[in-house]
């Protein structure tokens, strides 16, 4: 048998879930403190090929495990390749890319915040500097973050990549390709280079060789790897983090959880990269490979990777072993992944709202390709997506109602039973049945809601095709509001809001926290990107004008004198 909603359950479970929202605002704003944006390449940096110091590696070389620092420092041959998009750079030290210019991007804006400005200023005893919502100049993109480390540092035994911070000899080189080399005792490494036309996937190609006269026993190894730094910065800084798909999986760990516990998992592997969650540095070997990936620190400051070991090999004399990869470097475009069908596109990670994200970015696309804003198409979004859900709200607009003058007669049979809760719980359910009232209607268009809301917090959050788009006063709608002035017009829409809804809360501290409902959503939002808010404002907005159309179809608000005038069912 059904049984009524006890109030204060609901009362407990409405300040559960506005203290749970509360705690989560305040760990994202005053806690968590991921690392800014990776610095810019040094001025002066080798533009056409230097001399290599180091001589061709002839003999057998048994590479060292020492910090990446001493060893960048001593001179190698630097490359320089440029196609359209990028403007890339390459060193013998690694045999790696170094530096990787994403020509559409910059880096992530630093912007000032409107109480963050007063604060200070308050702190300096009254002294303000000029307040501006402009951004400082931002330089390029470099989504290689440690230009002195090993970006695809490669292994042959079990110290695996770690054993990568060697110089290599310059193979081959042309304009569309590059090739390095190295020897581990018996064992040559040759990294091979097909540099794209254009767009962001190059071919990487490892091979193995024995170069002895007897057997070599191979243990094959592939990192990606880069810094990490742990120096502060905004919430809204881009932080970069080990990723890789493992038996289906997508797992990614930041440096903190590393540098706590290393991460290896099990499995055939997809894909495994460095970056964050615009860009990234990725391989995508041509078939799943099996054996041990694992995410851990690297020799080298603030230097962290993911890499892939496989079983052991034996290569007889003169044996090559290859393997092959998609090596992407760039924006972490879901088109461009699903175009192409890489599993890498599993890096666009919308998390446990997937489901509503993917489409909801699909339609923002779609939108965006007619009007030619984000900001327009996020409102055009909202209207949509509000008159789909019309109908379920008129019908949780009129519940509320039925609820609202049924009250005097609910709050007659709590004084009739008392304490006798089964006797009250079958009088209140014969008595919805009778009028045909559902308790819970009123709450189905929150509940709906909700999960667009965070759908589309993770679109604005994870997807670079909205990262730097401005929109009104707006540099960066996946920034927050500089000035406040849409997180206090949706404070003043949400209480304005509640004057059209009819409250069927009749515990007086269940009133309460509706009542400040309006001044706690509006302080939360002036740390959300600005393209969330504009959706709840508009959402708002439209939502006072059904009500209002509602209110004339429905007879207006409730009166004293209409309660236990709820039409019955027929």
């Amino acid at each position: 048998m059904e049984q009524e909603t006890d109030p204060q359950q609901e009362k407990r479970f409405l300040t559960a879930m506005v203290l749970s929202v509360g705690v989560f605002w305040a760990f994202s704003t005053f806690v968590y403190k991921p690392p800014p944006a990776p610095a810019t390449p040094p001025e002066g940096a080798a533009v056409a090929e230097s001399v290599d110091a180091v001589p061709a590696a002839s003999a057998p070389v048994l590479a060292p495990v020492i910090p990446v620092a001493s060893v960048a420092s001593a001179q190698a041959t630097h490359l320089e390749r440029v196609w359209p998009g990028v403007e890339s750079g390459w060193s013998s030290f690694g045999g790696a890319p170094n530096r990787l210019l994403i020509e559409a991007y910059k880096e992530p804006f630093q912007q000032l915040w409107l109480p963050t400005w007063l604060l200070d200023g308050f702190k300096a005893g009254f002294d303000w500097e000029p307040f501006t919502i402009k951004p400082k100049d931002s330089q390029t993109v470099d989504i290689v973050g440690a230009p002195d480390g090993v970006v695809l540092p490669v292994g042959i035994d079990d110290r695996g990549v770690a054993i990568d911070v060697n110089h290599y000899r310059v193979v081959s080189k042309s304009a569309s390709a590059l090739a390095f080399a190295t020897q581990y005792g018996d064992v040559q490494v040759t990294k091979r280079y097909e540099l794209p036309k254009d767009g962001y996937v190059s071919r990487y190609t490892v091979e193995f060789q024995n170069v002895g006269g007897a057997p070599a026993r191979v243990m094959p190894s592939f990192g990606v790897a880069d810094a990490m730094p742990d120096d502060g910065g905004s919430r809204y800084d881009s932080q970069k983090e080990t990723w890789a798909q493992v038996d289906g999986d997508v797992e990614h760990y930041v440096r903190g959880k590393l540098e706590k516990k290393e991460r290896p998992f099990v499995g055939p592997v997809d894909w495994f990269g460095v970056g964050d969650r615009y860009f990234m540095v990725g391989v995508e070997p041509d078939a799943p490979l099996l054996g041990t990936t694992l995410m851990s620190p690297l020799p080298g400051e603030d230097r962290f990777g993911v890499a892939f070991t496989g079983e052991p090999m034996t290569l007889a004399p003169g044996e090559v072993k290859s393997y092959g990869f998609d090596l992407y470097t760039g924006p972490k475009e879901l088109d461009f992944f699903q175009e192409r069908e890489m599993a890498m596109a599993s890096s666009v990670d919308f998390g446990f709202f997937g489901l509503l994200a993917i489409p909801i970015l699909a339609f923002l696309k779609f939108i965006f390709g007619h009007v030619g804003s984000w900001g327009i198409s996020i409102i055009l979004l909202t209207v949509v997506i509000k008159g789909l859900l019309f109908p379920l709200s008129n019908k949780s607009y009129k519940s509320m109602k039925d609820m609202q003058r049924l009250q005097p007669e609910i709050n007659a049979l709590k004084e009739k039973h008392g304490d006798n809760r089964e006797a009250l719980n079958t009088e209140m359910m014969g008595l919805w049945k009778e009028h045909g009232v559902n308790p819970m209607g009123g709450c189905l268009p929150m509940v709906v809601q909700m999960p667009i809301w965070f759908a589309l917090y993770r679109v604005l959050w994870n997807s670079v095709e909205l990262y730097q788009t401005p929109f009104l006063y707006f540099i960066d709608l996946s920034l927050r509001d500089p000035i406040g002035i849409f997180p206090l017009l949706l404070g003043i829409t949400m209480w304005a809001q509640q004057k059209f809804t009819p409250n069927t809360a009749s515990d007086p501290a269940q009133q309460m926290v509706i009542k400040f409902m309006p001044l706690f959503f509006s302080v939360i939002m002036f740390t959300l990107p600005a393209g969330l808010v504009v959706y709840i404002l508009v959402n708002n907005i439209l939502s006072i004008a059904q009500q209002w159309a509602i209110h004339r179809q429905h007879g207006g608000p409730v009166k004293a004198g209409d309660a236990g005038s709820v039409p019955q069912k027929a």
